[in-house]
Parts: structure tokens; sequence; C-alpha cells
């Protein structure tokens, strides 16, 4: 069901191209720049295709030093894919840092605001995405929803407390 969601068609796994994508594609200028930016661990299929789209995650590890950066930057200069998404990596952790300075919160509504906050952060640029899709997990409460204080309404009692903090 959620590949039938994310690519817009009537079976799953008839094209490996979200309909997301598919409409980013068909507007003026997403040649030549980031239509769109996944946020979250992966890609999903609903921006997978031919627009070219960006990709951020908050990173769990501890932050890599300049000097490292350096090293990798001079390892990958003669590789123009490398060296371009080596580039294309720090400019978008670049502009998202700010939003997840503060990495060591760790309460679900926290994480989503750091993430809707990084989501403004591409949006408003100029020449930034023109969408972005968020990555959050625990949806799947097929079992045990519960009702006013059930893992569903749970879910969405955070889900409204990031919103009411997203700002651009």
């Amino acid at each position: 069901g959620q590949d039938v969601l994310e690519n817009g068609l009537r079976r799953p796994h008839e094209i490996n191209s979200g309909w997301l994508n598919r409409a980013l594609d068909s507007l003026s200028g997403a040649a030549t720049r980031d239509a769109g930016i996944a946020l979250g661990n992966n890609v999903p299929l609903m921006m997978r295709g031919p627009a070219r789209v960006a990709a951020w995650s908050p990173s769990r590890l501890s932050d890599v030093d300049d000097d490292t950066l350096q090293r990798l930057a001079d390892l990958y200069a003669d590789d123009p894919v490398l060296s371009r998404r080596l580039a294309d990596a720090l400019a978008n952790d670049a502009i998202a840092t700010d939003a997840s300075a503060d990495r060591e919160r760790v309460g679900k509504r926290e994480q989503l605001a750091a993430t809707l906050q990084a989501a403004a952060k591409f949006l408003v640029r100029r020449e930034g995405p023109r969408v972005a899709v968020l990555e959050t997990r625990g949806w799947d409460t097929h079992a045990n929803q519960g009702a006013d204080s059930g893992q569903l309404a749970q879910r969405l009692r955070v889900l409204d407390a990031a919103l009411r903090e997203f700002r651009f």
C-alpha cells in the first residue's frame, strides 16, 4: 500500500519513481537546481525519479574536524562525482546545522521540531528546493492504538506540537 501511495500508480512496484518527483520534474527550472529535499534516513520513493533531489539527515555521530574534511576534499578533488557529493553534503549540513544544533535533546517532539526547522531553512532559500519531505517513524499503529492516550494519539500530539513550532 505504501508503494502505491508513493509511486502514484495503481500497482506496487510498477515504476521506480515517485509521483512527487515526477511532478517536480515537470516544473520549470527543476533541472537546474535541487527541486526537493528529503529529510530523513532515506530518500522515499515519492522523491525518487528524474528531478534532482537533495537529502539531509541529522548526524548521530560526533562532528568531523576541519582537518579531516580538508583531507576528504583533497582526496576527492580529482573525482567530479565524489567531490560534488562532498560539497553538496557540506553545504546542506551548513544550512541545516543551526536548526539542529541542540542534538542532545532526545524527545520525539524536539527531534521532529528540529527537522521541521531544518526543512524551513532549506525552503526559504531563494534557490532552495520547492518541497521538503520529512521522514518520521512510529506511525505503524495497527495494534494497541488506544484512544486518547494510545500510540496514535501520542504521535498526533507530537506532530501537532512540532507543527506549531514550524516557522519560516
